[in-house]
């Protein structure tokens, strides 16, 4: 923690919880969104501008506890995209609220600390629909599933709802209907790298999230299909996650790093990342 601490002068924190609704809002709208009880919807507000004087642990329990009653499809990227999109023009910032924390000649690393999967979908998602809640619906049960089996093709194809391991799992979707996909990784890895587009070494990228394998497929007590856990650790079990893993080779490696969420030691993968931080501004 203590390279971390070096290596930030301001720190800001952000929910995953998109506040997409059931239909899929336009995440240029989050922030503009009652937040659901126990949660807060992804603004930098709360940390804009805040200076790390005493430690980056007291800095960060002040803005942290954001809860977990939210929206359980997480959209930790397209959160990211709304706190900042239009931060690096000389307009500003979309989010008005958010002015003042982004700074074009300021190193920017962003880590995501999630215990599942990116589920950012576009605006004109139908993928969450609450009238299609079965088996034999096209979208299958309402649950976090669907996160997977429209976000993923395993060996090159669906990965279906039967119980059983799956292999080379990867972000992609061969649902010709634009509507049931997600957002292809890619685009939230170019909005970040046009952040500092004078100085891509100006931006480093970190996600501590399950690891993308092993991936199994099981049947819970209504006989849906779920997902095992990848790992699990002192924090608790977590989710593989393909697309935050595909999202982090979308960067040189010098500007992005994949741990596990399950790596018993917390503090040492934040040291990690402030490590790489510290080097990446050393001349």
């Amino acid at each position: 923690m203590r390279e971390l601490q070096n290596a930030l002068e301001r720190a800001a924190v952000l929910s995953s919880d998109g506040r997409i609704g059931l239909q899929g809002l336009p995440p240029a709208v989050l922030s503009a969104r009652a937040p659901a009880p126990g949660s807060r919807a992804p603004t930098l507000a709360a940390a804009a501008g805040a200076r790390v004087e005493r430690s980056l642990a007291e800095a960060i329990g002040c803005y942290a506890s954001v809860g977990g009653n939210g929206c359980g499809w997480e959209h930790q990227l397209a959160s990211i995209r709304a706190a900042l999109d239009g931060c690096e023009t000389d307009v500003g910032c979309k989010q008005r609220q958010n002015a003042g924390f982004f700074r074009k000649d300021a190193y920017l690393a962003i880590i995501v600390l999630t215990d599942e999967d990116d589920c950012s979908a576009p605006p004109n998602s139908t993928l969450f629909d609450p009238t299609q809640t079965t088996l034999a619906s096209v979208l299958g049960p309402l649950t976090s599933y669907r996160r997977f089996e429209f976000g993923n093709l395993c060996g090159g194809d669906d990965p279906g709802r039967a119980a059983g391991p799956r292999q080379d799992c990867e972000p992609g979707n061969k649902d010709q209907n634009t509507a049931h996909q997600l957002a292809p990784t890619q685009d939230f890895a170019t909005f970040i790298k046009a952040l500092k587009p004078w100085d891509p070494r100006l931006t480093h990228v970190s996600v501590i999230a399950g690891p993308a394998t092993p991936v199994d497929v099981v049947l819970n007590a209504n006989g849906y299909p779920d997902l095992l856990p990848s790992c699990s650790g002192d924090i608790g079990p977590a989710d593989p996650s393909p697309r935050l893993t595909e999202l982090v080779r979308c960067f040189d490696s010098y500007r992005a790093r994949f741990i596990s969420i399950c790596d018993a030691d917390a503090l040492g993968a934040m040291d990690q990342i402030g490590s790489d931080l510290v080097q990446m501004m050393s001349p």
